[in-house]
This record gives C-alpha cells, structure tokens and sequence, in this order.
C-alpha cells in the first residue's frame, strides 16, 4: 500500500516503512492514528487524502498520507451549485480508513516487537470527520460509520478531537503541508501533544 512523506518520498509499503520506522526509532509508547478527509467534489473527481499519524507520546508526530481520486458518478448540480451525495463522500472516507487500519493490522505493525524492547506500546485508532452532534451534516453517517469501525476490532475517535482526519489529512487535501513544513515531522496543536 503505497503513502507519501510530506516531502513528496514515496512510500512503496506503509507496513514495512512502519517495522523499519520503529525498528529504527529510540524507543517509547507509540500510537498510530488513521484518518481521512476529502474536500467538495470538483470537476468529474474527488480527491480523498488519508493520513497515518505516527505520534511518540509527548514528542510529536510523523505523518504519511496518500490521495485517492474518485470519479464522480453521482454528482448532482443544483442551479450551479454543487450538491454532490455526502453520505457517500463521507461514507467511502470511513472506508478508506478502516482498509488502511486493518492492512497495518493485517501486516503484523500491532506486533512489533525489538529486542531491546524499546517500543513499549502500539495501537491503531480511526479519527472519523464525522460529528455526533445532529446539527451537522457528517451527522448523517455518524451510527453506521461507528458500527463498522468497531465491528473491524478499531477504537475511534470523532469530531471535535479526530485531529488526524479533521487536522492533518485536512491539511494535505488542501495542500497546505510543503511550505508549513518542508517535509519534516511536525508537532500538532498543544491539546494534542498532552500525555
């Protein structure tokens, strides 16, 4: 499953980047989070963007993605507006999340283990753009979505603190990581880094 580092590196596998990462890594509690946004559709495309955030407790995080182009089959325009199907575009973010989460699980990336014992905790969460709030339009595949990911095994997270999804793959649907950043790991938001 190919990713990208935000200075555009290719990533031919995110697992085996992911065992050589931590085998290489000085060791602490590591937690691994899924997460997938898509911006309005445009033209005959969308563009999905999802992210996997390697995040060492109290150290920041390094963040993969890969983007995802979705013809647009089902768009509807309403007097030039675009009113293209939401539950769709949210539904296949859902789903573009829990393929990558369970290929790193499926990949053996929860079991690594050194031999100096360094990496002393791994998991996966899913960060869903989705909002419990019945407010919101994301509201509208707020069950379904929370049923699939905890019947694949995965915790979650939603809105307002699904930072991977709502932050981070935001940030490179938009494009807006290379001059931030210049390809290197980046520390989130204070409430993030909080152990």
């Amino acid at each position: 499953m190919k990713f990208r580092k935000f200075d555009g590196t290719p990533i031919e596998d995110i697992a085996a980047y992911l065992h050589n990462y931590f085998a290489k890594s000085e060791g602490g509690d590591y937690e691994i989070y899924v997460g997938c946004d898509s911006l309005p559709p445009k033209k005959k495309v969308t563009t999905f963007v999802t992210v996997v955030c390697i995040r060492n407790v109290g150290h920041g995080a390094h963040v993969l993605y890969r983007k995802d182009r979705v013809s647009n089959t089902k768009l509807k325009t309403k007097k030039g507006v675009e009113t293209g199907d939401i539950i769709d575009r949210l539904w296949h973010e859902v789903e573009l999340s829990v393929g990558v989460a369970t290929y790193l699980r499926d990949k053996g990336v929860l079991e690594f283990k050194d031999k100096y014992n360094k990496i002393k905790f791994l998991h996966i969460d899913i960060h869903l753009d989705i909002n419990p709030d019945e407010m919101h339009k994301s509201n509208l595949v707020y069950n379904s979505a929370v049923g699939f990911v905890k019947g694949m095994g995965f915790e979650f997270v939603t809105k307002p603190n699904a930072w991977a999804a709502t932050y981070a793959a935001d940030m490179c649907c938009r494009g807006r990581f290379p001059a931030y950043f210049g390809g290197h790991e980046i520390d989130f938001p204070s409430e993030i880094n909080k152990n």
